[in-house]
Order: C-alpha cells, then sequence, then structure tokens
C-alpha cells in the first residue's frame, strides 16, 4: 500500500493544475498489481529457504497450501 500511495502522490504532484482522477485509479491500482506479483515470486524463489525459518515456514508456498506453478499463475 505505501509503494501505491507513493506513486499515487508522485501522480498527482506531477499532474500539475488538474489531475486526472481516472488516470490516478489506474496508477494506483497498477502499481498494487505489480507489487503483489513481485512480492508473489519472491515468495516462489524463496520456498526452500522459507521453510527453514520458523518466522516464514507458515508462508503458503512452504506449508503446502498452494503449489508453485498455482503461485507462478
Amino acid at each position: 500500500m505505501l509503494v501505491a500511495a507513493t506513486s499515487g502522490t508522485r501522480f498527482v504532484l506531477g499532474s500539475g493544475s488538474a489531475v486526472d482522477f481516472a488516470g490516478l485509479c489506474w496508477i494506483c491500482v497498477g502499481t498494487m498489481m505489480f507489487a503483489a506479483s513481485a512480492k508473489s515470486l519472491n515468495q516462489v524463489f524463496e520456498k526452500y529457504n522459507d521453510a527453514k525459518l520458523k518466522r516464514t515456514m507458515q508462508r503458503p508456498l512452504p506449508s503446502g497450501h498452494i503449489t508453485r506453478p498455482h503461485a507462478i499463475a
């Protein structure tokens, strides 16, 4: 959410006197989707390391709640 808020703020500040609210919504939604996919891919790459750490072993991939292809999709 912080990344989306930051990109939205930069969009507003760079808009000048008129803010395109539809464009602002698309920027925020696109940024959130990009951040979510990056987080998912990070969990795919770190599955085996996450399984070793007590703090991260309950994440969906190491715990077996979802499969690797499901996470990639």
